[in-house]
C-alpha cells in the first residue's frame, strides 16, 4: 500500500519542509492542488460538499503545481508528486505539455498527472475557455499530450486542434502516468481508459459504489484501452 499526503492550502514557504518530512516518514508522494484563480463570489456549485459551497478562502494559496513539483523534487530524492487535480481544459495543450514535461524531466520522472475537467464555470469564464465542451476537449488534450510527451515529430488533426508536424523538448524518459479525477459516468469512463482514478473527499460509504462503477467501465474498455500515455 502507498500513502500520499495532500498539501492543499499549505503556506508555500512551508512546502519544502513538508516534502522533506513526508519523504523521511515514508510517504510515496505529495498531492498538489490546482486552481488558476478563485472568484470572490463563486456561482458554480462545488460538487464535493453537500451544500455546494466552497470551503476555502479565495486568498488561499494555489501555487502552480508543476513549478512546485519541480522545486520540491530538488529538495527530495524519491518522493513523487501528483496534481490533485489539474484542470486540463482551462489550458491550451501546448502550455500544459511544456509545463508537465519540464517538471517530469527536472524531477527525474517522479510526477503523476492527476487530471480533471473542472467544475467551476466561473473560472472558465474568467480565462475565456468554453465550459460546455470541456469533457471532449479534455479527451482530445490527453491524446495530444501522449503524443507530445513521447518525443519526436508530432502531427494531430481533430475537432479542437489542427497541428502540423512539431516537436516538444525536453520530454521525459518514461511515460507520465495519468490518473483521472471525478465521479460522473464520463469521468469514470475516462479513468477506465487511463492509468488510474483519483478520489476526492468522498464518504467511506460512497467509495465501494464508485469502485464498482469504475471496474465495470474498465471491463467495458477491455485490454485495448487508449492508455493516455
Amino acid at each position: 500500500m502507498e500513502f500520499w499526503h495532500a498539501i492543499s492550502y499549505a503556506p508555500p514557504e512551508q512546502c519544502v519542509g513538508i516534502a522533506r518530512a513526508a519523504e523521511a516518514a515514508g510517504f510515496t508522494g505529495l498531492a498538489l492542488p490546482d486552481h488558476l484563480l478563485t472568484p470572490l463570489r463563486v456561482e458554480s456549485r462545488y460538487p464535493y460538499r453537500e451544500g455546494g459551497e466552497i470551503f476555502w478562502d479565495p486568498a488561499a494559496p494555489f501555487p502552480d503545481p508543476w513549478i512546485l513539483a519541480s522545486v520540491l523534487a530538488q529538495a527530495t530524492t524519491r518522493l513523487r508528486f501528483m496534481t490533485y487535480v489539474y484542470v486540463l481544459p482551462l489550458r491550451d495543450p501546448f502550455t500544459a505539455a511544456k509545463a508537465i514535461s519540464t517538471a517530469a524531466v527536472l524531477s527525474g520522472d517522479r510526477i503523476v498527472l492527476g487530471a480533471g475537467v473542472g467544475w467551476m464555470e466561473d473560472e472558465f469564464r474568467a480565462v475565456g475557455q468554453p465550459f460546455a465542451d470541456r469533457g471532449r476537449r479534455t479527451d482530445d488534450i490527453l491524446l495530444l499530450l501522449r503524443k507530445l510527451l513521447a518525443g519526436g515529430p508530432v502531427e494531430h488533426h481533430s475537432e479542437f486542434f489542427d497541428l502540423p508536424p512539431v516537436q516538444l523538448s525536453p520530454v521525459p524518459k518514461r511515460p507520465v502516468p495519468v490518473w483521472i479525477g471525478g465521479h460522473s459516468d464520463a469521468a469514470l469512463r475516462r479513468a477506465a481508459r487511463a492509468d488510474g482514478w483519483v478520489g476526492v473527499n468522498y464518504h467511506e460509504a460512497e467509495v465501494g459504489g464508485l469502485l464498482r462503477r469504475l471496474a465495470r467501465f474498465r471491463e467495458q474498455a477491455g485490454p485495448a484501452r487508449d492508455g493516455y500515455q
